[in-house]
């Protein structure tokens, strides 16, 4: 399989001197979880490499995660390195989601043996902790969701419940960001189609590292907005588990390793603000796995309206 060479943007990112206490936050985590291997793409002076976190080392890895890598035996502080989204959005075929997969509350008045109402966004549309995020101005509802992400390993299709447990690799934080307004309603020509409310650039954060080997049956898991608690529930917060949907959606594609499934969001407070702005600051954590830390930037280029004044 070739891969591109497309460069994520990076928007205004969080300096790293702000990001230290995520950072050894994720670093503890790795000590308190010594069952579990905790994965991390990094840039060390210019030179982006993979690794292994523990405590406040990262052990190089030769090569990504999918081609077999051996530790090189280099070794790198956290604290001299920029974490960056743990998959390169060049060797991510897919990214998916769930919508409406919560089990408790609001939205998710749904059957339990209803299908899994899917999604998609872009490799493009990835981004790592402390990362800037765009918001186009025509945006009116543009909304956050705390959730944990699977990280596929193996190639599969046709799975079923019990065989795609074994395809899920590791586990990470994710906020599936949404111009909810465009997303939900049909496309009647005058607004921005549905689409664009889910693919655009850095749409998807993830990060700061890929749990390998960690059980994510039942993680407590708190969005912040602002510093003002906006959702608070658990990994268990679903209508269908993670080898459900990994099952359902292999029927229609072939999964690939480093495919990427976002999995439901966390319930939301009751009167919780969900809309973001430019200058907004967003927080999801998942216990166990870490902090994601990002900040909203107004995105540039011209509206479309605009085009023909």
């Amino acid at each position: 399989m070739s891969y591109t060479s497309f460069t994520p943007p990076h928007p205004h990112e969080i300096p790293t001197g702000e990001l230290a206490a995520d950072y050894a936050r994720l670093a503890e985590i790795t000590e308190e979880n010594p069952d579990a291997s905790y994965h991390v793409r990094y840039d060390h002076s210019g030179d982006v490499a993979y690794g292994v976190l523990e405590g406040e080392r990262i052990h190089e890895l030769s090569t990504h995660y999918f081609a077999n890598p051996e530790r090189t035996g280099r070794t790198v502080p956290l604290g001299e390195v920029r974490l960056l989204a743990p998959l390169d959005p060049n060797r991510v075929s897919k990214v998916l989601g769930v919508a409406a997969n919560t089990s408790g509350g609001d939205p998710a008045q749904v059957p339990p043996d209803s299908h899994p109402g899917w999604f998609a966004k872009l490799p493009t549309s990835i981004t790592g902790p402390g990362g800037g995020f765009e918001v186009p101005e025509e945006a009116g509802d543009y909304i956050h969701e705390a959730e944990i992400v699977l990280v596929i390993g193996r190639q599969g299709r046709h799975l079923s419940v019990e065989e795609a447990s074994d395809h899920i690799w590791g586990v990470t934080v994710g906020n599936d960001l949404t111009e909810f307004g465009w997303f939900t309603r049909p496309w009647d020509r005058r607004r921005p189609s549905p689409i664009l409310g889910k693919i655009s650039d850095t749409m998807a954060p993830i990060g700061p590292a890929i749990a390998v080997g960690l059980d994510y049956s039942d993680l407590p898991t708190t969005h912040h907005l602002n510093g003002t608690l906006t959702q608070r529930g658990s990994t268990a917060d679903r209508l269908q588990r993670p080898a459900e949907v990994i099952s359902h959606v292999s029927r229609w594609v072939t999964l690939l390793p480093g495919d990427i499934i976002f999995t439901g969001a966390t319930p939301f407070e009751p009167g919780a603000n969900k809309k973001i702005k430019p200058g907004d600051e967003v927080v999801a954590e998942i216990d166990r796995l870490g902090i994601l830390r990002n900040r909203a930037v107004a995105m540039g280029g011209i509206r479309w309206e605009e085009r023909w004044r």
